[in-house]
């Protein structure tokens, strides 16, 4: 079964510029990096159960030429949502099952840059057309310890609390979310003064919040469109991104009790960020 977030697959022109970027950002080193033949460089920053990669264009190749598309495309940002699977083979006939046209399973390898340590795992990809337009895949590694855990700075962005996605079609996502990838409706909430509907799933130890407008959609596709994070101790957290010379907002209350947040307004390549302490999860 899908067991939570793996990773989130973030775009970016230049991988050592994204590195620094996201060192500042979360505070913490990448605990894998890994150049890909085909034309391609990555890095995996780990937190908790899931993890951030960074994906820009490298050397000269087939995969360069695509990432340089796609950037041209739409810009750097979140580019693609890996679930992870503890029972691959079975997974993969339950999406063919409800209708999510996977492609078949294949086995993948990188080898670490710095320490030349091995992993493996294997992965299919749903097909774009019933996932609203948004890249997923669904991974199981052959041995998830074999990415080791980086020390993290005080004050770190310790794990993904909850990946943003936008959509003008809130059925659609609902069964997509909820149905088909067997994830848990933690909230529906509608707001007729604000037009607006919201879904909660939950993914493993992280969270899926849909946002919608509510009335006819159209064929905009869905969005991944932000990511919050969670952190141990907001204070702390706040005086290292502001050290770190980041635009950040002043610390408040979350919208929900007993939270307290911060807004990232800069150097996180585009994407809209928070910062939350506290128990997220909708009562």
């Amino acid at each position: 079964m899908i067991t939570g977030i793996d990773h989130l697959v973030v775009l970016c022109p230049e991988i050592s510029a994204g590195v620094a970027a996201y060192q500042k950002l979360l505070g913490s080193f990448p605990a894998w990096q890994f150049d890909d033949p085909a034309g391609a460089s990555s890095a995996l920053f780990r937190s908790g159960n899931s993890g951030l990669e960074l994906l820009a264009p490298a050397a000269p190749g087939a995969l360069r030429d695509r990432l340089n598309q796609l950037l041209a495309e739409s810009g750097p940002g979140l580019q693609t949502l890996v679930f992870e699977s503890d029972a691959i083979e079975s997974d993969h006939r339950l999406c063919k099952r409800r209708g999510l046209a996977p492609d078949e399973i294949v086995s993948g390898e990188s080898i670490d840059r710095t320490t030349e340590k091995r992993r493996q795992w294997r992965r299919f990809r749903l097909n774009d057309a019933v996932t609203g337009g948004i890249r997923m895949f669904v991974l199981q590694h052959a041995d998830k310890q074999s990415i080791p855990m980086v020390q993290a700075s005080a004050g770190a962005l310790a794990e993904v609390d909850h990946l943003v996605i936008t959509t003008r079609h809130s059925d659609r996502a609902l069964g997509l979310y909820g149905a088909r990838l067997g994830l848990e409706l933690l909230l529906d909430r509608q707001s007729k003064e604000q037009n607006a509907r919201l879904l909660v799933f939950r993914a493993g130890a992280s969270g899926i919040e849909v946002a919608s407008r509510t009335g006819p959609g159209d064929e905009t596709p869905d969005r991944m469109w932000g990511i919050t994070w969670k952190t141990r101790d907001i204070d702390a957290a706040h005086a290292r991104l502001i050290a770190e010379g980041l635009d950040v907002s002043n610390v408040r209350e979350g919208a929900r009790p007993g939270t307290r947040v911060c807004t990232i307004r800069d150097g996180t390549l585009g994407i809209p960020t928070l910062v939350v302490a506290g128990d997220n999860r909708p009562t």
